[in-house]
């Protein structure tokens, strides 16, 4: 569920609801997300929609990234481990530390394991994006909801979709495109 609340405001409010919910995502200012036990998340919502915050449910199949998670760590660790890694071709940068990440940080399967259970740091990640100099940013989804997010963290930026729902496609990624080359950015 998103509550429109910081992070500390919400971190506050988890204390009545200990071990039941967690904050699953940052995502800005006053974007958090938490999740849990259903009940324990309703009734946290349901408090802070009392106090005017805006909230709103996710459709998700799973508690990602709270303490029912944890049943399935252990086997999700052992499976990432059969996985090779190599190193990043371009800067990556971590949701789970929201900084620049390199292979001996990704390459570790106990990192895929705390990017499961620990919580999505969206908002640290668009800032250390704007440290590092990045103006222009494209969404590849056909419902860019990230753009609205990331606006909200980094400001005089542009946020440029590359498919919108209900619009035909080629038409939305030639305006990103053409965005993208007023700007100077080396169309390859």
């Amino acid at each position: 569920t998103v509550i429109e609340a910081s992070e500390d405001v919400v971190r506050a409010a988890l204390e009545t609801q200990r071990g039941r919910v967690a904050i699953a995502a940052v995502n800005g200012p006053a974007n958090t997300v938490i999740s849990g036990e259903r009940v324990a998340v309703e009734t946290l919502a349901a408090q802070f929609a009392a106090h005017g915050a805006r909230v709103k449910a996710l459709r998700v199949s799973h508690a990602f990234h709270s303490q029912l998670m944890d049943p399935v760590l252990d086997s999700f660790e052992r499976e990432v481990s059969g996985v090779r890694f190599a190193e990043p071709q371009m800067a990556l940068i971590s949701n789970l530390s929201g900084q620049l990440a390199d292979l001996g940080l990704i390459g570790r399967p106990g990192y895929w394991r705390e990017h499961m259970r620990e919580a999505v740091r969206f908002a640290d990640s668009m800032r250390t994006l704007a440290t590092q100099g990045i103006t222009h940013y494209i969404e590849m989804s056909p419902q860019p909801v990230l753009l609205g997010m990331g606006s909200e963290c980094v400001q005089g930026a542009a946020w440029l979709p590359s498919l919108r729902e209900g619009k035909p496609a080629w038409p939305v990624l030639l305006q990103s495109l053409q965005t993208l080359y007023c700007a100077g950015a080396e169309i390859d």
